[in-house]
């Protein structure tokens, strides 16, 4: 399962990390594949591809964060592989991507 979102007025953004809450055992995707393109129809490029562990971390609120490469595109391609528990693909609940500071 799968599903391209675009940054704000169809601009290019830049990221570096991805995150995802998890908001119960048992629904949780096993991996997610994080994509990036400039046009809603692709080609699409694949910048990461995530291991979530299958637990809400009560620390973070639930959220489980991946350092990215630092990528610049007007679309992100998110998909879903199977959850651990045979759950086809698990739930899509929160995701973030975000750009983290550069300030030394």
């Amino acid at each position: 399962m799968g599903a391209v979102f675009g940054f704000k007025d169809d601009k290019p953004a830049t990221f570096d990390r991805f995150g995802y809450l998890v908001l119960r055992a048992g629904y949780t995707p096993e991996s997610i594949e994080i994509a990036a393109g400039d046009t809603p129809s692709g080609p699409f490029h694949i910048v990461a591809t995530v291991k979530l562990q299958d637990l809400k971390i009560m620390a973070t609120d639930g959220w489980q964060y991946f350092d990215l490469p630092r990528t610049t595109a007007r679309y992100v391609k998110i998909t879903l592989n199977d959850s651990p528990g045979g759950v086809q693909a698990g739930e899509l609940t929160e995701l973030g991507l975000y750009e983290r500071s550069t300030t030394r």
